[in-house]
């Protein structure tokens, strides 16, 4: 059983986030599906082993005239004999299975139109190596959608990109306690390298989106590196980019969490206040959802929890309290810290 709330709300003063939907999770094991050359074998020992047995006595597998020249197509499980009940029941993923509306107005392009952050009052003296990357990472509003566009999906291009710039551990940033070594060994975190994600974890961030997709009833896309032309030493890689014409304005985010847990309630991150469950504004999760919000410009965020036996949807509002610290200590970190330690030599060791 699920709660969806479909009717409008009015935004309050002191709300900035609801529960959108808490759902037990359609349960799908997947099958093991062999690959084609043991199904061959399998067929040519069955058809063997059932040869003298009367037509009428006949398994109906051994008579369906499958052979090694079977023409297979593609599902959600690998390939598999056309025909078959998995090629139509799980055919493979698609556009269509992230789309709920045909009627949807163009995605906007990210960062959005009409916005911007407010400049640093007055920038530091820069070394000669530091201004010259600061002018190379200076770019204007089309050249930031188009690396948007381009990045989506590429890897490789976003992890030499994201290390030019700020784009995580925004809560650590803004609570870094006094002391060069702590931001050294902070600057050496964010610059190390995203780890891969396991296959089966790809897989389940598919099946965590096409569920959230259908019962949501939302739009969703791919995002590329998001860079804030008005300060170009920020940036965010959100986890994709939602339509949903229930809320205003109607495109906003979506930031996955996904967990081995039997049940979200099992996540120490979320709390229960006024009987609903809610994002601790305190834990870094709120504050990476409220800086991607701040450099794309969107108002609004899906946190998408994931667990084994369940699934929450939890609507972040753009809180702007927290984005007005969070630019400031960026800022500062980012000229005194982090930029002289992209060039070692002259800064730090």
């Amino acid at each position: 059983m699920f709660l969806f709330f479909s009717t409008k709300w009015k935004k309050q003063k002191f709300t900035l986030q609801k529960t959108m939907l808490e759902s037990q999770r359609m349960m799908l094991h997947k099958p093991v599906v062999p690959s084609p050359v043991e199904c061959h074998s399998f067929l040519e020992r069955l058809t063997e082993a059932f040869k003298d047995c009367p037509e009428d006595e006949k398994p109906l597998i051994t008579k369906m005239g499958l052979t090694k020249n079977v023409e297979l197509v593609d599902s959600a499980f690998g390939q598999v004999p056309k025909g078959s009940p998995l090629s139509y029941v799980c055919p493979e993923p698609s556009s269509r299975d992230y789309k709920s509306y045909d009627d949807a107005p163009p995605r906007p392009l990210l960062p959005l139109a009409n916005y911007s952050l407010d400049p640093i009052p007055a920038l530091p003296i820069l070394g000669a190596k530091e201004q010259e990357h600061m002018d190379v990472m200076h770019m204007t509003w089309e050249e930031a959608r188009n690396l948007e566009q381009f990045t989506r999906g590429r890897k490789e291009e976003v992890e030499e990109l994201r290390n030019l710039r700020l784009t995580s551990r925004f809560r650590e940033i803004c609570n870094l306690k006094c002391g060069r070594s702590n931001a050294e060994h902070l600057v050496f975190k964010i610059q190390k390298a995203l780890p891969e994600a396991p296959q089966i974890e790809k897989e389940m961030r598919l099946e965590a989106l096409r569920e959230y997709c259908k019962k949501m009833c939302v739009n969703f896309s791919t995002c590329g590196l998001v860079v804030q032309p008005s300060a170009p030493w920020l940036g965010a890689l959100p986890d994709g980019l939602v339509y949903d014409p229930k809320e205003m304005p109607s495109y906003g985010l979506v930031h996955i969490k996904m967990f081995s847990f039997p049940s979200f309630n099992e996540c120490k991150f979320l709390i229960c206040r006024n009987r609903a469950l809610q994002l601790k504004r305190n834990h870094s999760t709120y504050w990476q959802i409220q800086g991607e919000m701040m450099v794309t410009g969107t108002e609004w965020c899906d946190l998408l929890v994931f667990s084994k036996g369940d699934m929450l949807v939890q609507r972040i509002y753009r809180d702007t309290a927290i984005i007005k610290v969070m630019k400031k200590k960026l800022d500062d970190f980012f000229f005194y810290y982090y930029l002289p330690c992209l060039f070692k030599s002259d800064g730090m060791t």
